[in-house]
């Protein structure tokens, strides 16, 4: 099939990907973020516990008095509130599900976002932009959506805004010059988008994926397939 000829050829090009450099091993990467989401956590929790009580104890001791105890509560309250919502931030962003199912692929992207569905045969491309070593986004082409907020339409608009997936719209246009797409990029998840991509490969028949997704694969591959085999 096209995708495993597109596996063989990743492969080969391994040592003259411009994207390989010196990376982290996927398992230490996803390690290493979930200790990162867990320091965060339990840090912001220390810094309101500990700053609620200081602001307590001090005014229990009258070190406040008239408008400077509506100033230190209140300036207790902005604080606890910014540091709960980096909470939910980091919450939200590890409630990212991700599932295969049947002829469909199911994404929840957020502990307080509506599920969204697509049906893998209308996905056409998929590909990958590379913020950083450690960081990239997954972008999601598809043939039609159902309206949805987390389906922008890919055009000449959208291009503007996100110059790296040019190339892709131009690819697009000339093997569809009629039809419209749409998109979805999975920006969350960090180092388990590497899983994800793997998914789509094995699950998109119809879909082609560029050079740069198909190292992100071999990677995975090497990973955690070969070397279980």
């Amino acid at each position: 099939m096209t995708n495993k000829k597109q596996v063989k050829k990743a492969r080969k090009s391994e040592k003259n990907a411009s994207s390989s450099g010196t990376r982290m091993k996927i398992k230490k990467q996803i390690k290493r973020e979930n200790a990162r989401n867990k320091r965060t956590i339990i840090f912001s929790l220390i810094i309101m516990a500990s700053m609620s009580y200081l602001v307590v104890s001090l005014n229990n001791d009258g070190l406040f008095s008239g408008w400077e105890i509506y100033f230190a509560y209140g300036y207790l309250i902005l604080i606890n509130i910014l540091l709960l919502i980096n909470i939910l931030k980091v919450i939200s962003k590890n409630r990212f599900l991700f599932e295969v199912s049947g002829d469909r692929v199911k994404i929840k992207d957020g502990m307080f976002k509506a599920p969204l569905s697509i049906m893998l045969d209308r996905i056409r491309y998929v590909d990958v932009y590379e913020k950083d070593m450690e960081d990239f986004e997954v972008l999601i082409v598809i043939e039609r959506g159902k309206r949805n907020k987390a389906f922008q339409s890919f055009d000449r608009n959208f291009v503007k805004s996100n110059p790296h997936y040019g190339k892709v719209l131009n690819n697009l246009e000339e093997l569809y010059p009629d039809n419209k797409f749409y998109c979805y990029v999975m920006k969350k998840a960090g180092a388990m988008k590497y899983l994800y991509l793997y998914m789509l490969y094995k699950s998109c028949y119809e879909a082609k994926f560029s050079s740069l997704s198909m190292d992100y694969i071999r990677r995975f591959v090497e990973e955690y397939i070969d070397n279980h085999i």
